[in-house]
């Protein structure tokens, strides 16, 4: 394959961050643009130097000078734009999640198989370096056997973050389109597949939700309290999602603080940054034999993630990586989420193997 030409569909901001990705690759291209608002795709096709813009993307993927589709729509478009880019043998990476139902997920992996093209699943979390290093130690046992994973985020006010306009997180306050709550099925989402990477698949999963008006019948699902129970014995985790609106976080993306600690019979370990660099510790430190180690010299640039994330579909595509999460591995996630978002709907304890299984 000689040099590849991508589609972006859904100008957004994430799609700034891949379309900067694809800028630092030597042998691909941002080749075409999509978003359904035309002055957007226009303005932003310049801007990335691409050399068509659509406001359907259909009439992308049926361009055939397009050899892979960026797929960073709003989640309840995820589906249908994947599976039309694989019935036409394109080359995908979406934006978690996969579908925003099992059902659908399962027809689009189905799809996804029959036509033998390649999937990842964009999840910067499984790029980001202090959190491979922290999986690194667990593997490794440097902290014993892991029993517990401790996870906060908090959202703090918009003006901390990158500028954004309504129509760009409006969509979040639907469940109908954002698949659930907006912090569960966004920073909840990552934090979830993080829970997998560090300790495994899950068996049951409790929640707690509440809801914060933000505009004028727009509601954010905080605080809200995730628990679950690992498969493994005697290994369990929890998620705390909360929202200062008074609480000014500044970061050049999302404006959220966050941090991840995790138990072991012999040590502990914390990841202390995320999308905004601001808690005063190293990204990652490791607790053991009453010593703290510091590790400050970790790339912690969230923005980064996001950039190996592309940089490695790239290597998939040329038959040198495979993708960090598969669609196979992607719905395990989705699972999990799901799950989590039973539990807060209904109350009691959901079994993950169990979830319904939705439109």
């Amino acid at each position: 394959m000689s040099r590849i030409r991508v589609g972006i569909v859904g100008a957004g901001q994430m799609a700034s961050l891949h379309a900067a990705a694809y800028k630092e690759i030597e042998d691909a291209e941002v080749y075409a643009v999509c978003d359904r608002r035309e002055e957007v795709a226009i303005n932003k096709a310049l801007e990335w130097g691409a050399s068509r813009s659509y406001t359907d993307y259909a009439d992308l993927i049926a361009d055939p000078n397009v050899d892979a589709v960026e797929v960073l729509t709003p989640h309840h478009l995820h589906h249908e734009i994947v599976m039309a880019a694989a019935a036409a043998g394109k080359a995908i990476h979406v934006a978690k999640p996969l579908a925003i139902g099992l059902k659908t997920a399962e027809r689009v992996l189905d799809l996804v198989e029959q036509r033998g093209v390649l999937l990842q699943v964009s999840e910067p979390s499984f790029h980001f370096r202090p959190l491979l290093e922290a999986q690194g130690f667990i593997e490794s046992g440097e902290i014993g056997s892991p029993m517990a994973i401790r996870m906060k985020v908090t959202l703090g006010s918009p003006s901390g973050g990158w500028p954004t306009k309504p129509e760009s997180w409006l969509w979040r306050m639907d469940p109908a389109r954002c698949g659930g709550g907006a912090l569960l099925f966004d920073h909840g989402y990552h934090k979830l597949a993080a829970a997998l990477l560090l300790m495994g698949p899950v068996e049951q999963v409790s929640a707690w939700v509440s809801r914060t008006e933000i505009h004028p019948g727009y509601f954010l699902d905080a605080p809200t309290l995730v628990f679950w129970k690992h498969v493994a014995s005697n290994r369990v985790g929890s998620l705390e999602l909360t929202y200062a609106p008074q609480l000014l976080v500044r970061s050049t993306t999302y404006p959220v603080v966050e941090f991840i600690e995790v138990t072991g019979t012999r040590g502990m370990l914390w990841v202390n940054q995320g999308c905004a660099r601001v808690l005063n510790s190293a990204p990652l430190e490791l607790m053991r034999d009453s010593r703290l180690f510091s590790f400050g010299d970790l790339d912690e640039d969230w923005r980064e993630a996001v950039y190996a994330s592309v940089k490695n579909f790239v290597l998939c595509m040329r038959g040198q990586a495979r993708p960090t999460l598969s669609g196979g591995e992607a719905l395990r996630v989705l699972r999990f989420a799901l799950a989590a978002r039973e539990a807060a709907h209904h109350g009691g304890t959901v079994v993950v193997g169990d979830v319904p299984r939705g439109a």
